[in-house]
């Protein structure tokens, strides 16, 4: 088997505190940060030499303002692959009921979801299809992806994809498009990502990875 171990955060900073006069004027009366961070444990193995499992341990954490809430639940994942097609099955938050606690005796459920995915090889071309549901939600969220590498250049990657995700409840939809480099030991991938956010509406995401 393998063991991993992972850190995912994301945040913003002078968040502003709005208060409104007897104008209906809207003003600044402060400011605020946002933390998010996720860590996690992860033991791999294989059950035949098709068919491979996961399981992880997941450590949250949030801030908001003054305000800290923590909490621990588990996935467990499934990756089975068939010539040129790969099927995989992850089950997050598996501990149901499971909660983050927040320092101010609040409390945020993390929901049960399902995950399917599924990815066809076709000559240069590698096309991607993901369900996921999520317990708290009523409606599914769909994505679809492409990634093609031309056989002529096979250090280069090129990506496109869409996909749904909430917002404010609601699923709403986006696009990313990025290529990447490898360079034997070292890669580098670019990503652009258009939302609905309307401060940061335009992503620019690039990372470099060294294999050792």
């Amino acid at each position: 088997g393998n063991f991993g171990l992972g850190y995912m955060s994301a945040g913003g900073t002078d968040i502003a505190y709005t208060g409104k006069n007897s104008d209906n004027e809207i003003y600044s009366t402060g400011s605020f940060n946002y933390d998010s961070a996720l860590v996690k444990g992860v033991y791999q193995f294989s059950l035949t030499p098709r068919v491979h499992a996961g399981v992880a341990i997941d450590y949250y954490s949030n801030s908001l303002g003054v305000t800290y809430g923590s909490g621990l639940n588990a996935d467990f994942g499934l990756l089975t692959s068939l010539g040129n097609t790969d099927f995989s099955l992850i089950l997050k938050n598996v501990v149901r009921g499971s909660s983050l606690h927040y320092s101010e005796s609040e409390s945020e459920i993390l929901p049960f979801q399902v995950v399917l995915g599924l990815s066809q090889r076709v000559y240069d071309v590698t096309l991607y299809g993901q369900y996921r549901s999520v317990e708290s939600q009523n409606q599914p969220l769909l994505s679809a992806g492409l990634q093609y590498q031309p056989g002529y250049l096979p250090m280069i990657q090129l990506f496109g994809s869409v996909k749904q995700y909430y917002s404010l409840d609601v699923p709403a939809s986006t696009y990313a498009l990025g290529m990447g480099l490898n360079l034997g030991a070292i890669n580098f991938d670019y990503a652009y990502q258009k939302d609905d956010n309307i401060a940061y509406s335009n992503s620019n995401y690039f990372s470099m990875s060294y294999s050792f």
